[in-house]
C-alpha cells in the first residue's frame, strides 16, 4: 500500500499543474439535508449561488450532507450539489453514518455505503480530471465495531498542494436515547483504518515536495470552549497521535460545531495562530447561514482566508 501510494501521488506531481500557480478553493459544511422541511435545501442554494460568484477551482464541504442519512436525502443533496458548475468534494459526517426516519433506524451504521454508492460516480470522475486521485477501496473490517465500514479517505494533488480528506466518524451508536451515531470522533486505529491510511499516505513520501498541505475532515481538532472534547470530538490520548501525523503547513478544516472560527488547531496552543503552526478553519453551517469559506494560495505559497 506504502510504495502503491507514493507512486500514484508522484505522478501526479509529474502531470499536475506547476507549483506556485496561484488558485482558490471554497469550502462548505453541515448542509444536514432533510432538517427543517425545505430550508436547508434554500440555504445550500444560496450557499451554491455565492461559490458560482468566486473564481474557485473547486469546493469541499465538510461533512453532516445530510441530517440522518436516509437514501432520499443523499438523493437530493447529490442533485444540489450537482448544481455547482466547479468539481465538488464531499466528506462524510456523523449525520450521515447511521441511517434513522423519526423513532426507526437501521440496526447497523451503514450510512457509509449509502455514500459511497451515490458519490462513487462522482469520485471516478475526479479520478479522471485530478491526476493521481486516490480514493481508499473498501470494505474493511472494522474489528472495534463487528461492522464492515467503506472509509471515506482519499487524497490528490494540484498546483503543487495536497488535498487530504479523512474519515474519522465514529460507527458507535448515540448516547443517552437519541438516534443515530455518535458525536465523537474515532481514530480507526487499525488495519486498513483511517489512521493507518493516513500514515502510510504520509509515511510514504508522496506529499513532501507539496507546497502546502490542506486536510478536509468533520471533526475539528480543537472543540468549542465547555464542550468535552471526547464526547464531541478527540480525545486527550487521540490529539497525543494525531499531533505526530498533523505536521507542517497548512492545516484542517472542519465544521461539526456550526461556528466559523479560525485559529491553531491544538487546545495548548494559543488562539491566535502562529506562522508554520498547524491551523485550523471552522465553516459555519451551511443549514443555518449559507457560509462559504473562500481560501485562496497565493504564487508565494501564502494563504488568504474570507468567509461569507
Amino acid at each position: 500500500m506504502r510504495i502503491l501510494l507514493a507512486a500514484l501521488l508522484a505522478c501526479a506531481y509529474a502531470r499536475t499543474a506547476k507549483a506556485g500557480e496561484a488558485f482558490t478553493f471554497a469550502v462548505l459544511s453541515d448542509t444536514h439535508i432533510g432538517h427543517g422541511g425545505d430550508d436547508a435545501a434554500r440555504r445550500l442554494k444560496l450557499a451554491i449561488d455565492k461559490v458560482r460568484s468566486t473564481d474557485a477551482e473547486f469546493v469541499f464541504i465538510t461533512g453532516d450532507l445530510t441530517h440522518s442519512a436516509r437514501p432520499e436525502q443523499y438523493a437530493q443533496v447529490k442533485a444540489l450539489f450537482d448544481t455547482f458548475t466547479i468539481p465538488y468534494f464531499p466528506v462524510l459526517g456523523n449525520h450521515d453514518i447511521w441511517p434513522y426516519h423519526e423513532n426507526v433506524e437501521d440496526k447497523l451504521p451503514d450510512g457509509d455505503l449509502l455514500f459511497e454508492t451515490t458519490f462513487g460516480p462522482v469520485f471516478r470522475e475526479r479520478a479522471s480530471r485530478f491526476p493521481g486521485f486516490l480514493k481508499q477501496a473498501g470494505p474493511v473490517w472494522d474489528p472495534e465495531r463487528k461492522v464492515e465500514s467503506y472509509y471515506q479517505n482519499y487524497a490528490f494533488v494540484h498546483k503543487g498542494c495536497g488535498f487530504v480528506a479523512l474519515d474519522w466518524i465514529s460507527r458507535r451508536h448515540a448516547i443517552l436515547g437519541y438516534p443515530g451515531a455518535h458525536a465523537q470522533a474515532d481514530l480507526h486505529d487499525f488495519p486498513d483504518g483511517t489512521y493507518r491510511w493516513a500514515e502510510e499516505l504520509k509515511s510514504s513520501g508522496a506529499l513532501a515536495g507539496a507546497q502546502r498541505v490542506f486536510v478536509f475532515q468533520h471533526h475539528p481538532l480543537r472543540i468549542r470552549w465547555g464542550i468535552p472534547d471526547f464526547l464531541f470530538g478527540f480525545s486527550h490520548g487521540e490529539k497525543g497521535k494525531l499531533r505526530k501525523l498533523f505536521t507542517g503547513d497548512w492545516g484542517v478544516f472542519a465544521g461539526h460545531h456550526h461556528r466559523a472560527w479560525k485559529g491553531d488547531a491544538f487546545d495548548e496552543q494559543p488562539e491566535v495562530p502562529v506562522i508554520g503552526g498547524l491551523r485550523q478553519v471552522e465553516t459555519g453551517a451551511s443549514m443555518s447561514g449559507s457560509m462559504v469559506t473562500l481560501v485562496r494560495v497565493a504564487e508565494d505559497g501564502k494563504v488568504t482566508l474570507r468567509q461569507f
